[in-house]
């Protein structure tokens, strides 16, 4: 009889004990760090380290976190994801430094740019397609005459008109084509009055005909400046075929200036001073639709490239960093002021925030050095992530904890009675933090922030229209 009425708890018993030795006991409870000790960030830890008046990275339980340290920052989100409205938009609302924004479509501007005026701030939007109320922007305002600087800031512009970096024989003429724009953009800076002095007369000089360039080169060839002089006589001296496939390369590398809405912004004095950021609070938007990027690409190396330049002519460091929020980074192409001056450049003040779509695009951009640049930025931030490569390495950056599992084992006799000799066992394993699946399967909320020297953070994006009042945004922390 006492057979007869346990026999039927004899299976869910048996089954029981078998299914639990293949679960952690209790709940993943960890006893050692033997295979390792990853952990999330605590409140009091996240407290310690996110707090006072600086840039929006997102919230914790309700909290705003926000990083003032030292150190720039980068995020990897997929389009649509919600960094310009997680992130980008909720600094623009209450950083009181001045900041340069990449603007892909005039969001940003529309959202923000009344608070950043009533911050006290000058406004500024530079839009292509908006010609008639755009503010100007003249590279050639942040090429020194001066015979110390005029080589150099020249050589900057050019870099950033006709990129080099190509294998092959079109290195060759990548590189004299750089070297001449990089000549006239010096004549066109000494011998131009103030009036010429802009890339559509370095454009109309590269196009001109055969006489009139013939006189330019002669020009610079005369020139009292050794460097012009060197670059006017090698062309010169080059070869008729081969001076024509390097000015066909300058003239290709150099389209957009004919632009006639490119023209329009950028001939004449600047609107505005990149220099002046440091010392007079002041934002300056470079508005581009998406569907532009491609076309507008040389221009916006352009306005970013010396953006950066005047940061570095100006040594003098501001109460607060002037922020660089470049959305959309790597569709600026390679850019070596970037990759050289990221780990520099927060000496002079600046505090660059790069938001890529993953790490495969910037490394495609960036080769070998684009591991670096991450590492150089203080805090990285993820969400939305799809990308398998990404997910796997920041699974691996989070770490592994040490999981202990107990199992239960259970005889049964001959006669199906529960014997005494059950056996206890713990064994111990490493798992990831998080798995890349479940990185890439996370809540559209939720996002993944590592700052050097602290622990994962397992946070929420801190949603502009969350954010409905400024009260209360520099909040102590309560542990």
């Amino acid at each position: 009889m006492y057979y007869e009425a346990v026999s039927p708890y004899l299976g869910v018993l048996t089954w029981a004990a078998g299914a639990w030795s293949f679960c952690p006991w209790p709940f993943n409870r960890r006893v050692s760090e033997t295979q390792g000790s990853a952990r999330y960030s605590t409140k009091k830890e996240i407290g310690k380290s996110f707090t006072g008046g600086g840039v929006i990275v997102g919230k914790y339980q309700g909290k705003l976190l926000r990083f003032d340290d030292a150190g720039h920052l980068v995020t990897f989100a997929p389009t649509r994801t919600g960094k310009g409205r997680g992130q980008i938009i909720p600094t623009l609302l209450t950083y009181e430094g001045s900041c340069f924004v990449t603007d892909i479509k005039r969001e940003n501007y529309d959202i923000t740019a009344r608070q950043r005026r009533a911050l006290g701030q000058a406004v500024y939007a530079i839009d292509p397609n908006r010609p008639e109320t755009s503010a100007i922007f003249n590279p050639l305002d942040y090429v020194r005459v001066d015979p110390q600087h005029l080589g150099t800031d020249a050589s900057t512009l050019a870099g950033l008109l006709v990129p080099r970096g190509n294998a092959g024989a079109s290195a060759h003429f990548d590189q004299q084509a750089y070297t001449v724009v990089k000549g006239l953009i010096m004549l066109v800076k000494t011998i131009y009055g103030v009036e010429k002095a802009h890339m559509g007369t370095v454009r109309a000089l590269l196009c001109s005909g055969e006489e009139q360039q013939e006189e330019v080169w002669q020009r610079m060839a005369a020139s009292s400046h050794a460097e012009i002089a060197e670059i006017g006589n090698g062309i010169v001296a080059t070869e008729i075929r081969e001076r024509s496939a390097i000015l066909s390369t300058a003239r290709g590398k150099t389209e957009i200036w004919s632009d006639n809405k490119i023209k329009t912004i950028t001939s004449g004095a600047s609107s505005f001073d990149f220099h002046a950021m440091k010392e007079k609070p002041q934002t300056v938007y470079m508005v581009i639709p998406p569907e532009h990027l491609d076309t507008y690409k040389s221009f916006m190396r352009a306005v970013v490239g010396m953006a950066n330049l005047a940061m570095t002519q100006n040594t003098k460091r501001p109460k607060k960093p002037v922020l660089f929020l470049l959305d959309e980074f790597p569709a600026l192409g390679h850019m070596a002021a970037f990759e050289t001056g990221i780990g520099v450049v927060a000496g002079y003040g600046v505090k660059y925030w790069l938001f890529c779509q993953d790490q495969a695009q910037l490394k495609a951009k960036y080769k070998d050095a684009w591991a670096s640049m991450v590492g150089n930025c203080a805090v990285q931030s993820y969400f939305g992530v799809t990308d398998y490569e990404t997910a796997k390495r920041l699974s691996n950056s989070m770490g592994n904890q040490t999981v202990s599992y107990e199992s239960v084992n259970a005889s049964i006799e001959a006669g199906g009675l529960m014997a005494d000799d059950r056996g206890f066992s713990v064994s111990e394993r490493g798992r990831e933090l998080m798995t890349p699946d479940e990185i890439t399967s996370m809540d559209y909320q939720e996002q993944i922030i590592l700052k050097q020297g602290m622990r994962p953070i397992r946070a929420q994006k801190a949603f502009y229209d969350q954010v409905k009042q400024f009260r209360g945004l520099y909040d102590t922390w309560e542990e």
